[in-house]
Parts: structure tokens; C-alpha cells; sequence
């Protein structure tokens, strides 16, 4: 997400619970700037379709995400629509997950859904940027 290049999100079991270990690099369209970026918020599903991300490791707390899961038409890619607050700002936006790095391999059926979705909710599918991960390490 905020087009960061090789974002990295893996939900683990941790504990009594799940975690997002997210990695991501500094810098944007898909050419990083920095080291690995590491955060690790806490994660429920308080209901179908929605992951709760409460942070404890960011310089502003408390911070807090939801995730609403407004798509996920095959296995490798799934759309997610966002919003978060910090004492800060509070902050939204709109994502497709994917277990691969690239969008290559998405069946036009899936561009095709993700593309209604974002419309039905006013979103410009074209305005969002496409991130390549072929490069990133790990």
C-alpha cells in the first residue's frame, strides 16, 4: 500500500493470536530507496471480510487499520479497501493482494471483477498504481 515497492504482508500464527509481519522498502514505483522496513501489528477478523490491524510497534499510537475485503474472485489476488487513524491523521486508500509479484498472471476474469468493484464504489481502477515485486528480495 502508498505504492511502497516491495511490500511483503504474511500472517502468521503468533502466540494466543495473528500477526501481518509487513516488509516494505522506502521509495515507489517499484524502485526502493531504503532498507527493509519491518512492522508487525496484531491482527483479528472481529467479522466476515473485515481484519482489524492494531499496531504496537509505530511512533503514534494507538494506530489502527481496517481491512474490508471487497473481492477475492481466485486464490492468487484479492482487493481490499482500507481505512486507518493515528493520533495523527486518518488515512484510506484501496489495494490488490496477490501471492505472486506481479500482475501477469491475473485472469482477465479477476481485472474484470476488481474493475466493478472499484467503480460501484467510486474508485478509478486505472488511477491505482501497479507495483512489481520481481526484483525485491525475499
Amino acid at each position: 500500500y502508498d505504492w511502497y515497492p516491495c511490500q511483503h504482508e504474511r500472517y502468521l500464527r503468533f502466540e494466543d493470536g495473528w500477526i501481518n509481519n509487513t516488509t516494505y522498502n522506502g521509495g515507489s514505483n517499484s524502485d526502493p530507496t531504503t532498507e527493509v522496513i519491518i512492522t508487525v501489528p496484531h491482527a483479528t477478523m472481529p467479522s466476515p471480510g473485515l481484519i482489524r490491524l492494531e499496531y504496537d510497534d509505530e511512533p503514534l499510537l494507538p494506530q489502527i487499520e481496517k481491512w474490508h475485503i471487497m473481492a477475492y474472485p481466485e486464490e492468487n489476488f484479492m482487493m481490499v479497501f482500507w481505512c486507518g487513524t493515528n493520533p495523527a491523521l486518518d488515512y484510506n486508500g484501496g489495494f490488490v493482494l496477490s501471492r505472486t509479484r506481479t500482475i501477469n498472471d491475473m485472469l482477465p476474469e479477476t481485472e474484470a471483477e476488481f474493475r466493478r468493484v472499484a467503480e460501484a464504489h467510486g474508485v478509478d481502477y486505472d488511477a491505482m498504481c501497479v507495483s512489481d515485486n520481481s526484483a525485491c528480495l525475499g
